[in-house]
């Protein structure tokens, strides 16, 4: 027997949005089963033929003023990745949120990670107040308790940014702080200024041997 795919054309008239006379091909479904928007030969049960920046997009209502987005780009051999936008507010422009196949890599707050996995935080790196950027360990409670957070801080000084890894509890005072760089280059345990090689705020033990070395 023999099978046909069938296909739905826009025919331009001088009464529409086509310049094309004899149609434009729209969609194609073949006998297959697997239907093609854009592209006549379909590979997969939906293939989407489509330029670079050109995909999916879901609309909340007829407005579009609310949005998600998942968009393909083809700009290089390094540049070929898949961006997942989402627009939160009304009129907004989707923002990436993951992005992933730059130089085979995944981004979540950037469309170009440099790593298997990079998390940007978009902060300045002057900005004091802090961002946390990854939570580890987030347990079904109300209270979160025993999950890790990583927090990094800003500051004028390249001295005085500085990593923040604290465990958490809601309702619960947390004084675990780990913290690298600050001063230039100084660890702190307890403490989030700390203004030694390392800087130990509360009671330590040491079980081995330790050495200390002085100049």
């Amino acid at each position: 027997s023999n099978y046909n795919d069938w296909s739905l054309s826009l025919l331009g008239t001088d009464g529409d949005a086509s310049t094309d006379p004899i149609g434009n091909q729209l969609v194609t479904v073949n006998y297959t089963g697997k239907v093609g928007i854009g592209v006549t030969g379909p590979q997969q049960k939906l293939t989407l033929g489509s330029v670079s920046a050109g995909g999916i997009q879901f609309n909340y209502d007829s407005t579009d003023n609310y949005r998600h987005q998942i968009l393909n780009y083809w700009n290089s051999n390094t540049d070929s990745r898949m961006d997942f936008n989402i627009a939160r507010s009304g009129g907004q422009t989707p923002e990436t949120i993951l992005s992933v196949g730059y130089g085979t890599n995944v981004g979540i707050g950037t469309t170009t990670p440099n790593a298997k996995l990079e998390v940007a935080s978009g902060q300045a790196k002057t900005v004091t107040s802090g961002v946390e950027f990854a939570r580890f360990g987030t347990s079904n409670e109300a209270s979160n308790y025993a999950t890790l957070t990583c927090e990094v801080k800003g500051a004028a000084a390249a001295a005085d940014r500085k990593w923040i890894f604290q465990t958490i509890e809601s309702g619960v005072a947390n004084a675990g702080d780990i913290v690298f760089q600050p001063s230039g280059g100084n660890v702190g345990i307890g403490t989030d200024s700390p203004g030694y090689k390392l800087d130990v705020n509360g009671v330590t033990r040491f079980q081995d041997i330790v050495r200390f070395k002085t100049n």
